[in-house]
């Protein structure tokens, strides 16, 4: 199963990376050269080369793409799932990495809206919440001149048609605030990916707890907790709270 990769551009790549005095170049080319290494099927170079780059403070969602596509190819479902998502966390309308997450991890998909709501729901996922922010910043400003304009103005047409404009800015401000906050919220959560083939999730954070239920490698978990003593408290699929051991999951 190929996975394509994706170029950058090195005003991308370089951000968060403390440079070495060779040159702006260095990421790039060792990005170029980790991306050499995964078309000659050399996967774990290329993963390391990946590493590297996200070890010293690169952040790019098409850094992590490309990591993901080396860790599929290396069989390492949970981990690929964990760096396809981080893409996402950072784009979400990387189509890509939405493909590649249906490939290795079909059974995770969310079962679709009723149609009425799709528009909504497809949205919400297209943007960040800096940018429905951005969007309910314009909305406000856009009212704030309509009213204004609306005082100024004279009874008539054009007065009215201000009026309508100011309604439908306080209309959209209003929504793009409430998907602001949601999306906020949605960002704010720890989420986490489990990277064992198999894991058993337990009541708490010993082997001596009640067993749970049996996770597979790819199922996204809620960190709840900070990792204590090799245990995770999480947030397991379908809402009950369970523990898992920590090198068994993948901070996304």
């Amino acid at each position: 199963m190929a996975f394509p990769l994706r170029n950058i551009a090195a005003a991308l790549l370089i951000v968060g990376i403390a440079l070495p005095a060779a040159g702006l170049d260095a990421p790039l080319s060792r990005f170029q050269a980790a991306n050499e290494a995964y078309k000659n099927q050399d996967c774990q170079a290329a993963l390391q080369g990946y590493e590297g780059l996200i070890a010293e403070g690169a952040k790019d969602p098409i850094l992590y793409y490309n990591a993901g596509c080396a860790l599929a190819q290396l069989g390492q479902k949970g981990r690929a799932i964990a760096m396809f998502a981080r893409a996402l966390k950072m784009e979400p309308r990387f189509a890509e990495a939405h493909e590649n997450l249906a490939r290795i991890a079909p059974t995770a998909q969310e079962k679709s809206a009723f149609f009425l709501f799709l528009p909504f729901v497809a949205l919400f996922r297209a943007a960040t919440a800096e940018g429905f922010f951005l969007a309910a910043i314009v909305g406000w400003w856009l009212f704030a001149l309509a009213a204004a304009a609306w005082i100024l103005l004279r009874p008539g047409a054009a007065r009215t048609a201000t009026a309508a404009v100011a309604s439908l800015s306080l209309v959209a401000a209003l929504f793009f605030g409430v998907y602001f906050l949601a999306k906020q919220s949605q960002e704010g959560r720890i989420e986490a990916v489990v990277v064992a083939e198999k894991v058993m999730s337990r009541s708490g954070p010993s082997d001596k707890y009640t067993e749970l239920d049996m996770l597979s490698e790819g199922v996204k978990v809620r960190m709840l907790e900070p990792p204590r003593e090799g245990w995770v408290k999480t947030q397991l699929p379908g809402g009950r709270i369970g523990y898992l051991p920590e090198d068994a999951v993948e901070r996304i």
